[in-house]
């Protein structure tokens, strides 16, 4: 079930790509990285917090209650911050790029995202009710957008589709939450909100380097060559995130049961971190192999003419999902356990550091392929990073069991 949810936004790609061109298609990839960018704020540090507070308190449904609501309150007060920080830009630097539609769409999104409860299903291990509402809501998306989304100048629609379903089925979400009787109703305060915010903090960090990482590179590449490579290469990143997502479900099932077992049963949890491992890796490289030796054949599958350069970009990064399949459970199922948050800060911090120092006259030179290239190094080095933070700080542990 949480495989299909992540594969199903792979259905979409195919008609978006032939139905925008190439160019618009870098477009909505450009401001849907922008919103990438303002859902920092409304996810703060929750993606890690939430899970592991949740976890801590699931056993008692009034600390609980007041776990989600503060929580919830302090993302929704997030959401308001960063759509007022995106008006202000909007007045001081005025652009044609982004209008009125612009704003309006991408204000959907960065509500979704503050009404998010993904983080509460993990922590208390029931995600298949979440799921369930996110592939209906995915499916909605799929249907308005092939009816609704019929030529290049539907761009905004493609991103305002995804904000209101999203938004719909995330408030069903928190009703569902309340009638099933997860949680108290409303049991929290704004003083507790502001606590949440200030207890995850230092999770902020990462979360702002992740995501730093993950839409530098589309942003350059409009920024600097314009749509059209952004286009080639956000449809070629598309393809690789729809194989990488798998990765996702598989997170959310035993983050949050490595974390509790890491507190009170440490060798069974190395143990079951050093199993998802060897079953990652493999199934990984076996789909980055796939993507890498039928690159063209793909590429012409789902995205059509006119992006036949982009089998050469989904080629360079076709062992990502490989790559990142380890690093995830080296750093989110064994460094943040063990805690080793400021450790793994470090790494996501100097990733998007080299990122954007190795990725910026890549992209000059090269254009799409460069922002690939560089893409390819930081996988590289940040597996590289976290096996040596590892090895250093928990040597022990970590060469007994893994």
């Amino acid at each position: 079930m949480q495989g299909l949810e992540y594969l199903l936004p792979l259905l979409i790609w195919p008609y978006l790509s032939r139905t925008l061109g190439p160019s618009e298609l870098g477009r909505t990839i450009l401001v849907l990285a922008i919103c990438g960018y303002l859902s920092i704020i409304p996810n703060w540090g929750f993606s890690y917090w939430g899970v592991q507070l949740t976890v801590e308190n699931r056993n008692n449904i009034a600390r609980l209650s007041n776990t989600f609501w503060s929580i919830l309150g302090a993302r929704l007060l997030l959401g308001l911050t960063s759509f007022a920080l995106l008006l202000v830009f909007a007045v001081v630097f005025p652009s044609e790029k982004i209008g009125p539609e612009t704003l309006l769409a991408i204000f959907t999104v960065v509500a979704s995202s503050a009404l998010s409860t993904n983080w509460f299903f993990q922590g208390i291990e029931r995600i298949e009710k979440n799921a369930i509402f996110n592939i209906l809501a995915k499916l909605v998306i799929l249907i308005a957008t092939l009816n609704f989304v019929t030529s290049q100048k539907d761009s905004n629609l493609v991103i305002a589709i995804t904000g209101v379903c999203n938004c719909i089925a995330n408030t069903l979400i928190i009703f569902l939450c309340v009638k099933s009787k997860l949680v108290f109703p409303l049991a929290g305060n704004g003083a507790g909100s502001l606590l949440r915010i200030k207890e995850s903090s230092s999770y902020f960090f990462s979360s702002v380097a992740t995501t730093a990482y993950t839409n530098t590179n589309v942003t350059l590449l409009g920024l600097i060559t314009g749509n059209l490579s952004a286009g080639l290469y956000g449809g070629a990143d598309k393809i690789r995130g729809a194989c990488q997502n798998l990765i996702v479900p598989f997170s959310q099932v035993f983050f949050p049961r490595i974390t509790l077992l890491m507190g009170l049963y440490p060798k069974k949890a190395l143990v079951l971190a050093k199993n998802l491992l060897i079953f990652q890796s493999c199934w990984t490289f076996i789909a980055s192999s796939a993507l890498f030796l039928m690159s063209k054949e793909i590429v012409a599958l789902i995205l059509g003419q006119g992006y036949q350069e982009a089998s050469l970009i989904l080629k360079i990064i076709a062992y990502c999902p490989f790559l990142i399949g380890i690093n995830t459970v080296l750093g989110s199922h064994l460094m943040l356990p063990l805690g080793l948050r400021t450790s793994f800060n470090r790494v996501l911090t100097s990733t998007a550091i080299l990122n954007l120092i190795v990725a910026t006259p890549m992209i000059f030179r090269f254009q799409e392929v460069g922002a690939a290239i560089s893409v390819l190094i930081c996988e590289v080095y940040v597996t590289a990073l976290m096996i040596f933070c590892l090895a250093s700080q928990r040597a022990g542990f970590f060469k007994e069991h893994l």
